[in-house]
């Protein structure tokens, strides 16, 4: 079997800048280019959700409640859209002190009302509750994995009912 030497190939360092520079594309503001991520689902996007469950993904939306469990051992975040469905994302008590520290301090805090993106796999929720079965839901473990396209409302409620606190 014969390999190609990239060292070689006339150019072949201008051809993988611009490849990188493409793949991590700004605009001036920092967020990603809009044009570069491909297959972007919406929380609320049911169907979209339920197709891409065992795939890594790109979910945006508006997260509903972030808080910690009782026990701490796990930060719920339920966002916007059909109660019947929500997608819901975890993180676990091994991750907090990253996380906070990555958000001011209290993650919990920055992320409820705020609409964020997130990215990792989507799978159906494997927790506890039987009510939460068949929701889809992403576990994140890196702060990267989370961005914050725009804060909470600053007149938004500081708590909102949610399905975690529902009997």
């Amino acid at each position: 079997m014969r390999f190609i030497r990239p060292e070689l190939i006339p150019g072949w360092t201008s051809c993988l800048c611009v490849a990188l520079a493409v793949a991590f594309a700004a605009t001036a503001d920092g967020d990603p280019d809009e044009s570069l991520i491909q297959d972007l689902i919406q929380a609320n996007d049911v169907a979209g959700l339920k197709a891409a469950l065992g795939t890594q993904a790109v979910v945006e939306g508006r997260i509903r409640s972030a808080a910690w469990s009782k026990s701490g051992k796990v930060m719920n975040i339920e966002f916007e859209g059909p109660k019947e469905t929500a997608l819901l994302g975890a993180i676990f008590e091994k991750s907090r002190k990253k996380f906070d520290v990555a958000f001011s301090g209290d993650v919990a805090a920055a992320l409820s009302g705020a609409k964020v993106r997130v990215r990792g796999k989507l799978e159906e929720y494997g927790g506890q509750s039987p009510k939460l079965k068949g929701h889809p839901q992403i576990i994140l473990t890196m702060p990267a994995s989370i961005t914050i396209i725009e804060e909470a409302p600053k007149n938004a409620p500081t708590t909102a009912k949610s399905i975690f606190d529902e009997d």
